[in-house]
């Protein structure tokens, strides 16, 4: 089972004029650089980056979501003193879509004698 899920990321949009897409984010947080427009009757703001890679928001998302990939663990007894873990993951994404720079963070214990990776 999933013990803990997490979205870090970024997002852009494109239309066709097929209507106004919708996202609710819960709990933001913005960086100090922001500036809010003053005035404004929609959410706009202003910011100056600060020199190196920062943090421009923070959110959580309350509302149910398809994670957008699944993992499938699974323990392999290799002898009789041997185990392998592995884990598989599948992406979830749509035929006509692509993810890059993905990212994913497995905790492993101490005792774990190596790691390999196959694609």
């Amino acid at each position: 089972s999933i013990t803990s899920l997490g979205i870090v990321g970024g997002g852009g949009a494109g239309g066709a004029g097929g209507g106004i897409p919708s996202l609710t984010l819960d709990d933001v947080n913005f960086h100090e650089c922001v500036r809010w427009t003053e005035g404004s009757k929609r959410a706009e703001f202003n910011f100056f980056a600060p020199d190196g890679e920062f943090t421009l928001l923070t959110y959580r998302i309350k509302s149910a979501f398809l994670p957008p990939v699944t993992l499938q663990p699974f323990l392999e007894p290799q002898g009789p003193n041997g185990l392998d873990y592995v884990i598989r993951v599948r992406s979830e994404f749509p035929p006509d879509r692509t993810a890059t720079n993905v990212t994913l963070h497995f905790a492993l214990p101490s005792w774990a004698s190596s790691v390999s990776v196959e694609t």
